[in-house]
């Protein structure tokens, strides 16, 4: 469950304060799979959003598309902070998508745009999306908390280098769009970044300038972090690790 302070939420459902299923779609911090799943299942993602659009085969990048989404998110004011892919796709594209960044973009979306498809019907469209900053990130992100001030981001290194881009002139038209996609999920170093992923080259926690996500410190930690296992009060930064450890740091 996760909630506004007006409402609950289970998933795309809302309830109200004595339980009641309500019809409210107000955008609400959820995901389609789940909240508590540290694994990378390549159609699990969070977003903050008021529904879902599409699930299944074809469907299920839809939300993801349509509103901020990424493999975790912390809400802060106005704005939505994550670490996720580019460009979620559905279908068997899904599994070629793996570029990932940090980013914050507005909570709001915007209202829908009309259009006229090609049968003449009308049809509801969401906007692009409009980020306030994107950025390629040292650490693959499993825990992160935002501040009025500061975004806290805690991960291990990311390592993984991907191949040089083909040479168009070696691939005809459609095997160049084979090699293209395939290049995609490709590491020169697979061996090397599958260790970092698992904790291999230490973990760390980065404090984060909100204002244009440049890094604007570092904290080497003991063990690996729990996912989603970090929150701040009272000035303090608390942060769960796999080794059994919960440390704490001042702000």
């Amino acid at each position: 469950l996760t909630s506004d302070g007006n409402a609950y939420f289970l998933k795309h459902l809302s309830l109200d304060r004595d339980g009641n299923e309500s019809r409210s779609t107000v955008p609400h911090l959820f995901s389609p799979t789940s909240l508590l799943d540290e694994e990378w299942f390549v159609r699990s993602y969070w977003t903050y959003a008021p529904s879902i659009l599409g699930a299944g085969y074809g469907g299920w990048a839809s939300t993801a598309n349509a509103n901020p989404a990424g493999r975790i998110l912390s809400v802060q004011g106005d704005r939505v902070y994550g670490y996720g892919r580019r460009e979620p796709k559905g279908g068997r594209t899904g599994h070629r998508s793996n570029d990932y960044f940090l980013f914050a973009m507005k909570k709001e979306m915007g209202p829908a745009v009309t259009y006229v498809d090609k049968k003449g019907k009308k049809r509801k469209r969401q906007p692009a999306k409009q980020y306030i900053w994107q950025q390629e990130f040292p650490l693959t992100v499993r825990s992160m908390v935002a501040t009025a001030d500061t975004l806290f981001v805690a991960g291990v290194p990311n390592v993984g280098r991907r191949p040089q881009p083909i040479d168009p002139q070696k691939f005809p038209e459609k095997a160049q769009r084979e090699e293209q996609e395939n290049h995609r999920l490709r590491f020169e170093n697979a061996g090397e970044a599958l260790g970092a992923f698992r904790g291999n080259q230490g973990a760390f926690i980065q404090a984060v300038s909100p204002e244009d996500g440049s890094t604007l410190k570092a904290i080497p930690l003991d063990s690996m972090p729990v996912h989603d296992g970090m929150s701040a009060a009272n000035g303090k930064l608390f942060i769960s690790l796999k080794n059994g450890v919960v440390s704490c740091y001042g702000m």
